[in-house]
């Protein structure tokens, strides 16, 4: 998995944009409501990697995609964690 973190200083939309071209898939997609899988890991890697930047909170990265509920970004971020430390 790539290091998304090396740079802290990256804001939301270098990371997005980065996600996109790593997963070739659009920002729309990323950031959309669809729930097909192949949108899902990348989706949650995006709002692991935004808020550990240390920069973003769980409601405005909610606010980034399309509104989510905070715990949509919670989930995420926890099934991300486990990912890596399985690793």
């Amino acid at each position: 998995m790539r290091d998304y973190l090396l740079d802290k200083q990256n804001d939301a939309r270098a990371i997005i944009n980065q996600i996109c071209r790593d997963f070739d898939i659009s920002k729309g997609d990323l950031t959309g409501h669809c729930r097909s899988q192949s949108f899902i890991l990348p989706r949650h890697l995006a709002y692991y990697t935004l808020y550990n930047t240390g920069q973003y909170d769980l409601k405005r990265i909610a606010k980034m995609f399309g509104n989510r509920h905070h715990t949509s970004i919670s989930y995420g971020i926890n099934k991300i964690n486990k990912l890596v430390r399985a690793l």
